[in-house]
């Protein structure tokens, strides 16, 4: 696969424009992260990329020219509205969708499942797995026409500590092996533990796309505030700098990001508080902060 190419799409679903004219670039052999809030446009565009939705307004291409209506068959792709057939056991489950690829080879069907680790389950009904284990059967099948491209949303979704744990060692192993991976998640703090690359979509729009080395490299300050009445002070920041971007904590802190303590002593010279404190921004604090300071 050479780099697959996002170039000015842009979609309308009758009076709502859903993307606007968006662009950016997955890059071969990475792990590429999208993400956003709720209702942003991930889902849409991965729709359009793997043709549930017509590309209408802007197209998808590779870096050799090959269009994505002909790519398509190197995209595998798992999204949550797959449900298998929970009486069927992992094994046959697979090697029905292998066999409706035209693949009829018990070797290469064992191989998948050892690859995502559930040959010790292979013959185990699927309603009885895990639902991390069911995800990674989802890959087993998504892998079985052999993908240049894979596409996963939402992939940490309802699974413990123990199937994300699994789930990333997983994402990990199919990038050395060559496989290119477009995910979308909300769980940041599990994105920045396989990610390469980070697009950030907000209402339609490409936000920024940053790179795992350019985001650690990033320094932005935040100041973190104990005040005497946290109520308060939210309401005093929502009158004085609406346009920030703050979170509270279980410690009765405020963290108000991408500000340095003089900016903060200009603002709020005159309010009595516990304690503050400047530090910088880490890199989940600064994905946090683009995707609800910087919306274009």
């Amino acid at each position: 696969m050479n780099s697959l190419n996002i170039n000015n799409i842009s979609l309308k679903i009758g009076p709502d424009k859903i993307l606007n004219n968006i662009s950016f670039s997955i890059n071969k052999g990475s792990i590429h992260a999208l993400i956003g809030d709720n209702g942003a446009g991930k889902t849409s565009l991965i729709r359009l990329i793997l043709g549930l939705i017509p590309v209408n307004m802007g197209e998808i291409v590779t870096d050799d020219g090959i269009k994505i209506e002909e790519y398509r068959k190197n995209i595998g792709s798992v999204i949550d509205s797959i449900v298998p057939d929970m009486k069927s056991s992992c094994l046959t489950y697979l090697h029905n969708v292998c066999y409706m690829l035209g693949i009829n080879d018990a070797g290469y069907e064992k191989n998948l499942l050892e690859k995502v680790g559930l040959s010790n389950v292979k013959n185990k009904p699927i309603g009885k797995l895990s639902y991390g284990m069911k995800k990674r059967l989802m890959i087993a099948c998504a892998l079985s026409g052999k993908p240049q491209l894979l596409v996963l949303d939402e992939p940490f979704n309802g699974i413990d500590s123990k199937g994300m744990n699994e789930m990333r060692l997983l994402l990990q192993k199919l990038r050395t092996e060559g496989v290119t991976i477009l995910i979308t998640s909300h769980i940041i703090s599990e994105l920045l533990k396989v990610a390469d690359v980070y697009t950030i979509i907000q209402k339609g729009n490409i936000v920024d796309t940053i790179s795992m080395k350019n985001l650690y490299q990033t320094k932005y300050p935040k100041i973190i505030v104990r005040p005497i009445d946290i109520s308060k002070f939210v309401c005093l920041i929502n009158e004085k700098y609406s346009d920030c971007y703050f979170s509270t904590s279980s410690d009765d802190t405020i963290t108000i990001f991408n500000m340095t303590r003089e900016e903060y002593m200009k603002i709020f010279d005159n309010v009595t508080v516990k304690k503050i404190e400047q530090e910088t921004m880490n890199e989940e604090d600064v994905l946090l902060w683009k995707m609800n300071c910087m919306q274009t």
